[in-house]
């Protein structure tokens, strides 16, 4: 059976010796509890302390030389670059940051193939993700343009699905499109859809939002508890 949820993109994973961390773009600031505070020489030091904590995230600021472990993340802001943030996937509940585990045996982005599967997707994500708290504008869907095809944006018959599933349906809004499409270095490769009026729209590389991901489960229920938390 399948799930949803959605992945904040650009995360990249650090290896401690105990577990793992996720660097979230540079210049991410998070708001929240901070529940721990600790001086470290680098930040998997105080992962590796925190690792039977009930921290989810941590901040490191590269000039005090200081870690600050939170307990729970409101939200993100922008900083100047001196603070990194990371997200710290022992004893978070964002199920799509969990390291693979019984209840996870795969996770792929998801394809879209009827409009009553988008609006099911729509309907669901709203309702039981960050996407509603975060009162965001779309989500990434993994349909995109192979490189010999970047300057056909405006022809939906060269976008393909990531997971190389059939394009058995599409819903391109005209009201949305993406100005930076002939800007160099800004190519519309990728596709978002809207959640404000249902409708696919291509966004250039440099846009950031959630990106709308499937996972197998095993066990439904735990999943739905996580979820739910």
């Amino acid at each position: 059976m399948f799930e949803l949820c959605l992945l904040a993109l650009l995360y990249e994973c650090n290896s401690t010796r105990t577990g793992y961390l996720r660097t979230f773009p540079v210049g991410t600031s998070l708001v929240g509890i901070i529940a721990k505070t600790m001086s470290a020489e680098k930040v998997q030091d105080c992962a590796q302390a925190w690792f039977n904590d009930s921290i989810v995230a941590i901040s490191y600021d590269r000039t005090l030389k200081r870690c600050d472990g939170f307990r729970e993340i409101h939200g993100m802001t922008k900083g100047d670059g001196t603070v990194v943030s990371y997200m710290f996937t022992k004893g978070s509940d964002d199920v799509c940051l969990i390291d693979v585990s019984e209840d996870f045996n795969k996770i792929d982005s998801a394809s879209i193939h009827s409009a009553e599967e988008e609006s099911a997707l729509v309907k669901h994500t709203m309702i039981r993700s960050a996407l509603a708290k975060l009162r965001l504008d779309g989500m990434i869907i993994d349909m995109h343009l192979t490189p010999d095809n970047y300057e056909n944006y405006n022809d939906g018959a060269k976008w393909v699905w990531v997971d190389n599933s059939p394009v058995t349906y599409t819903n391109w809004n005209s009201t949305y499109g993406c100005p930076f499409c002939n800007d160099p270095g800004r190519w519309c490769t990728y596709a978002m859809m809207s959640t404000i009026k249902i409708g696919w729209y291509q966004c250039d590389t440099k846009t950031r939002r959630p990106l709308l991901c499937k996972y197998e489960v095993e066990n439904l229920q735990t999943i739905w508890n996580a979820v739910d938390h």
